[in-house]
């Protein structure tokens, strides 16, 4: 038994049935596998976090405006609960980092990666379009799982991890982990707060937990019935072994494709549900490959099938790039001028710059934010200087959020916003893709603007490109 890294095992005050608790007092249980092995965990909490997507389907527009609220369904375990799946969610990526090394497919995988800490999609991204822009001319699939987390079928999972784990059977303590992530017990957010009371009256009470003295959750268990997954399928988000899980689950899957690939001298790269491939116009002294790569589009799906997944048709997209442009190919071989969008970064055969539409909600926030704070602040406009003893109500938090003066650091963790993402943005792409024309910044140029129009005053604030 060793000592844990309390870094990787900070405590979190989020409401369950259970107290926050540090991590040095429950380590040598969370490391005790015959403890692990009768361990009862408590039910996930259950609720839909909404998230805004893109839509062209008028019918679907919120406000007028081309965006639809889509519910993410969002589970998340007990605190001690939490600790044990990070740390076997831990053991199982050390293992699964040097399985997917041994069998040259490290490269391929890169979300919820232990051992390319320090990268994010911006990295991986910028990878990806350097290859393509200096490829020159290549064919390209942008390819998506629908929804994969709730798809895994738990056979294949649970042989998937047996042959990482280089075991038969799992032991007795992988077996209960493995049990309560996929037969997992689950109960809506609403239907707790209808018992225990809602979370935000109990955090005034300075409650830590929707337990107490007199409410607990066997009484609990008397009055509602817990649900549980039966599907023989899925895994929740929100669980912290669930990613690598994920990730285990379509190791054949990488296998194959990222063989096929190579053959054809081209990259091959999966993020989570999101994949894509690039292949050569051209390999050496041979003919265009396309034909083979409409052949491999079709073995893509027929894996797809065999591994139980399946591939979201109205996400997935062929490209090709040709003339420093970027052409969609339909079924018909024609084509019609377009742009890869591929994990937040938008490519058009020489510029990259980010989603316009992450930055139209980047400059909704603030203009919703600053609009609703109780007070208005009129611009002098033949003057142009700041009212005396104005106070601006959460100054610190406007500017933190809203400007090039970001967050200070704060117990050693740095914050940061989305100005400060920009700027790593440009600097990344900058670095790993220099022949593409990276736009990133000219994209929020006109910030400063922005925020003094909405506040009625300048802020003096100065504009920055470095990364603070």
């Amino acid at each position: 038994m060793h000592k844990l890294n309390q870094e990787h095992y900070p405590i979190k005050g989020y409401f369950h049935f259970d107290y926050p608790i540090h991590i040095s007092k429950v380590e040598s249980y969370v490391q005790n596998r015959n403890a692990i092995a009768e361990h009862s965990f408590f039910p996930l909490i259950s609720y839909n976090q909404e998230m805004e997507k893109h839509t062209t389907d008028l019918e679907k527009y919120t406000d007028g405006r081309p965006f639809y609220k889509k519910p993410r369904p969002i589970k998340y375990a007990g605190h001690l609960d939490g600790y044990i799946y990070k740390y076997y969610a831990n053991e199982l990526n050390l293992i699964y980092n040097k399985w997917v090394g041994e069998h040259k497919i490290d490269d391929c995988s890169v979300a919820y990666r232990t051992n390319k800490k320090g990268k994010s999609n911006i990295d991986f991204a910028a990878e990806v379009i350097d290859f393509l822009h200096k490829t020159n001319e290549a064919y390209v699939l942008v390819g998506d799982f629908k929804s994969y987390f709730e798809s895994l079928n738990h056979q294949l999972l649970k042989e998937r991890i047996c042959k990482v784990l280089a075991c038969d059977r799992l032991s007795d303590d992988w077996f209960n982990v493995f049990n309560s992530v996929t037969k997992f017990g689950y109960i809506e957010k609403k239907t707790v707060e209808e018992f225990f009371g809602e979370e935000d009256n109990l955090r005034q009470k300075n409650y830590k937990s929707f337990t107490s003295k007199n409410n607990s959750v066997s009484d609990f268990r008397k009055m509602y019935k817990i649900q549980s997954n039966k599907t023989g399928k899925g895994v929740p988000q929100g669980v912290p072994i669930s990613a690598v899980m994920a990730n285990i689950y379509a190791i054949e899957f990488d296998e194959s494709i990222n063989h096929l690939v190579t053959i054809l001298g081209g990259l091959y790269r999966r993020y989570s549900d999101d994949f894509i491939l690039v292949i050569p116009k051209v390999v050496g002294e041979k003919e265009d490959t396309f034909k083979q790569f409409q052949g491999l589009i079709k073995k893509i799906y027929q894996y797809a099938e065999k591994n139980e997944l399946e591939i979201a048709t109205e996400k997935t997209h062929i490209y090709k790039r040709e003339d420093n442009k970027i052409y969609e190919l339909d079924e018909i071989d024609s084509y019609k001028e377009s742009r890869i969008d591929y994990l937040g970064f938008v490519y058009d055969g020489i510029n990259v710059s980010i989603r316009q539409r992450s930055i139209e909600r980047f400059y909704r926030k603030m203009k919703k934010f600053i609009n609703g704070m109780e007070y208005k602040l009129k611009l002098n406009n033949r003057k142009n200087k700041i009212p005396k003893m104005v106070k601006i109500p959460h100054r610190d938090l406007i500017y933190s959020l809203f400007t090039d003066k970001g967050f200070k650091e704060e117990h050693g963790i740095k914050r940061t916003n989305f100005i400060e993402y920009v700027k790593r943005s440009q600097y990344k792409f900058d670095e790993i893709s220099p022949e593409t024309n990276n736009i990133m910044l000219d994209q929020i140029k006109n910030r400063k603007k922005k925020i003094e129009k909405l506040l009625g005053m300048r802020t003096y604030i100065r504009l920055s490109e470095k990364i603070e």
